[in-house]
């Protein structure tokens, strides 16, 4: 095209791609309506963008094992922590310690050369190797150097010395805020506004600056002998309205969080003002507005429960200044102020007898009780489903009256136990690691590491790290065996780590090795109804299924609302087609934790496999939360395509949030899926470009997994779509090699229902894949393949018209 052309195009792309789908969808119809052509030309590239987005994400994998190996190494004093006391620095000597944070660490100085005190603040030992906390420091020193404003504390310069790199700060005289609520509480009204109209001020200015400061706690706020506030620290301050780290680490303190923040979603400014709404809550009442015992329900609190008024925690409170506070802690953030100069304009306003101006919507009940429903999976309730759909640890540690002589690592260790118990596992994995730096040969805690490792590494789990949930989750295979084997040696027939080896060779796909450090760990954990649950799964690999059901059932039997276990049990039954057992146990599954939306699904889903209609899929689907509907686009592509709607199904994958939450079967990666479906829509460009770039990134996928059945099917649907029959044929041979169809090892079953669809999808290989249909629906256990189910899958709808395939529906069907 000439240049005006292009110029044209490009504009209308700029314009068009930052829109939401259903008005890039309106406007592409509109521009279609006039110009065809120039229409194609920007879903072309609209459809390039898309594809590049995927292939261009950031797979940074979190915190490394070097970073972690460092931490367990290096001895903490908490009176010194990097040993700085009485040293020189550049042009600062170090007097003494003044504080450790989650952040840093801040030691007292004097600059030299201007005779000043300052306050230099460095990185904890174990993030200074990490290139990604250098850059977040240097970051924190942009922010916050770039601002001025009598409310924020600025930075004087950022050095490095061979302890890192450091922060130097103006060293204020007074207390945090955090002091002052300590040594009395609730403070006086008027204190109180005060002190919040200076903080909305000072992020008034940040916000300007585009500055979030995202960890807006008491801690943070320093008042000065002269009654000013200073709001420090924005080491977590980003430009932009990104709330996670490029590790995928959420941050912040809990009890400050806002509600989106938790979830993990974009922040913005209005982030911010929700905490302040928290920091004059608890100034003005003494407690705070969302309270637990623990992180998880301090975040369930926020995310479930509203606060109760102030007016009712503190006598004479004014109606004004509660208003206020409400109008800050608005769960959806539309709800809340729009900035923090109109905060400050209220506090301004009330300081002077006057009503605030802003008055958040009305919510009628009725919306009250939709935005709780669309919440109401508490983390416990996500952690339960999480386990239920894949192998989580088990909940009861062996006892040990002294498993450490460090009360402080044996504390850490306590905690971490009640966060695995309640599946926040990127919490749980932390504390461990904390328990271990501070003693090495703590190996409860290193067995019970291992097997949080080796339940995030089975379940893909968003809880399983503080991460980005469109990153892949760090694979450990290695480090599920090392520790499991180091606290054996460490401690002989420690049932936790014996339980670690079985995982692990669980994992391995060895159940003979794993069902062999199952049954010794049961010395130990022999109450343990995950255990059961594990060796019902070693029975249930081998093809010992009545066996893996009586396991099972006995795990339920310790422990009758083990719901962990009822999963595996229905998921059993489901494989060996006794659809109407499954169902009745993902019902009682259900009626202990109805609010399991991914459990609906898969009921729903047994439902189909059964009768081979999707009332109940559809009706279930409609019942669920409209956050789980966007969620669950596996579900909507399926009932979309059964119900020959390949638009809907590609609109679904559009809309749908990262991580890909369905849990159901292997997912298949999404270029495949929309070049299937562009194919379905006879698009044959479109199928084309998103089957090669799957093509590209799967080849490399198998250098990297050899041996994985899975990558092997993708690979095969891949060249079969793109024509290349000798290549798809090689792919779906490959896959039945690494897991040879078997009438007793259920993955073979899964590699013999691959390569049929990909033989489906070539011609002259329908026999093949009709043949392979038929050795599945003769296996004791291949839920792959039903009567009903076959009837009406869309991966075999290229078969219907073939006689033989009817014949073998006929078959079974007697």
């Amino acid at each position: 095209s000439s240049a005006n052309e292009w110029a044209r195009i490009s504009a209308l792309f700029n314009e068009i791609v930052e829109l939401d789908s259903a008005d890039r969808d309106r406007r592409l119809a509109d521009i279609g309506a006039t110009d065809p052509a120039l229409k194609t030309a920007v879903e072309s590239m609209l459809a390039a963008d898309a594809m590049a987005e995927g292939q261009l994400a950031k797979f940074d994998r979190g915190v490394s094992d070097v970073v972690r190996q460092y931490a367990a190494s290096v001895p903490f004093d908490s009176r010194d922590p990097l040993g700085l006391a009485g040293t020189t620095m550049s042009h600062f000597r170090v007097i003494d310690h003044l504080a450790s944070g989650g952040m840093g660490i801040v030691y007292r100085a004097e600059d030299i050369r201007l005779h000043r005190p300052v306050a230099l603040k460095f990185p904890l030992p174990h993030y200074q190797v990490d290139a990604a906390m250098k850059e977040r420091f240097i970051r924190e020193a942009q922010s916050a150097g770039a601002l001025e404003h009598v409310n924020l504390c600025t930075v004087y310069e950022v050095g490095e010395s061979d302890k890192g790199l450091f922060l130097a700060m103006p060293l204020y005289a007074g207390e945090t805020l955090k002091q002052r609520l300590a040594a009395r509480q609730p403070l006086a009204v008027g204190e109180a506004l005060a002190i919040a109209r200076q903080i909305a001020n000072g992020l008034a200015c940040a916000h300007d600056a585009g500055v979030i400061h995202r960890d807006l706690k008491p801690g943070n706020v320093m008042l000065l002998p002269d009654g000013t506030a200073k709001i420090l620290d924005f080491g977590l301050a980003k430009v932009g309205d990104i709330s996670v780290t490029k590790s995928g680490a959420t941050l912040g303190t809990i009890s400050y969080m806002s509600p989106e923040q938790i979830r993990g979603a974009k922040v913005d400014a209005r982030s911010d003002l929700w905490s302040l709404g928290v920091l004059l809550y608890e100034m003005l009442t003494g407690v705070r507005p969302f309270a637990g015992e623990h992180d998880v329900s301090i975040a369930h609190a926020i995310l479930h429960n509203d606060p109760k008024p102030p007016a009712t925690v503190r006598d004479g409170l004014p109606r004004r200044v509660q208003d206020m506070v409400l109008a800050l802690l608005q769960k959806d953030p539309r709800s809340r102020y729009t900035s923090a100069g109109e905060v400050a304009r209220d506090i301004e306003a009330v300081q002077g007898g006057a009503a605030p101006a802003f008055q958040p919507p009305l919510q009628p009940r009725a919306m009250t009780w939709l935005r709780k429903r669309r919440t109401a999976m508490a983390l416990v309730a996500v952690a339960a489903i999480t386990a239920a759909l894949a192998t989580m640890a088990p909940r009861i540690s062996s006892a040990l009256n002294k498993p450490t002589k460090n009360a402080e690592a044996h504390r850490f260790y306590l905690r971490a136990l009640e966060y695995e118990k309640h599946g926040t596992m990127w919490a749980a994995e932390s504390l461990y690691t904390r328990a271990l730096a501070l003693d090495t040969g703590f190996a409860l805690a290193r067995a019970r590491l291992a097997i949080v490792y080796a339940a995030c590494r089975a379940g893909g789990s968003r809880d399983c790290y503080a991460r980005n949930p469109e990153d892949p989750l760090v694979d450990r295979l290695d480090q599920i065996k090392s520790h499991a084997q180091a606290a054996l040696t460490r401690q002989p027939g420690l049932a936790d780590a014996h339980f670690a080896m079985g995982l692990y060779w669980e994992q391995r796909e060895e159940p003979d090795r794993a069902l062999a450090e199952y049954k010794l760990a049961l010395k130990g954990l022999g109450k343990s109804g995950d255990l059961h649950a594990a060796i019902g799964r070693a029975y249930r690999s081998q093809g010992r299924w009545d066996e893996a059901i009586e396991e099972l059932e006995r795990g339920i039997a310790i422990n009758p609302d083990d719901v962990i276990s009822m999963a595996d049990l229905a998921t059993t039954y489901s494989r060996l087609r006794r659809y109407e057992e499954s169902a009745r146990m993902w019902e009682r599954y259900l009626a202990l934790s109805p609010d399991a939306y991914a459990a609906w699904i898969i009921k729903g889903n047994v439902y189909l496999r059964w009768h081979g209609t999707l009332d109940s899929l559809k009706a279930i689907y409609a019942r669920l939360p409209l956050d789980w509907q966007k969620r669950s686009h596996g579900t909507q592509v399926l009932i979309a395509r059964i119900e020959n709607r390949p638009l809907d199904a590609i609109r679904a994958l559009d809309e749908a949030p990262p991580p890909l939450a369905e849990g159901v079967e292997p997912e298949r990666p999404r270029h495949i899926l929309r070049a299937q479906l562009y194919s379905e829509m006879g698009d044959s460009t479109r199928a084309r470009a998103y089957y090669d770039s799957a093509r590209l990134a799967l080849k490399k996928a198998t250098r990297a997994r050899a041996r994985d059945f899975r990558t092997q099917i993708s690979l095969g649907l891949t060249y079969a779509g793109l024509g290349l029959t000798r290549e798809a044929k090689r792919a779906a041979d490959s896959a039945m090699v690494l897991m040879p169809p078997s009438r007793t090892v259920p993955a073979g079953t899964t590699a013999m229902r691959g390569a049929a669809e990909i033989f489906a999808r070539i011609p002259e290989y329908h026999g093949a894949a009709i043949e392979l249909l038929d050795r599945l629906m003769q296996m004791p256990a291949g839920r792959e393949a039903s009567v009903p189910l076959l009837r009406i899958d869309p991966e075999f709808k290229t078969l219907r018209a073939d006689p033989r395939f009817q014949q073998l529906l006929a078959k079974y069907s007697r």
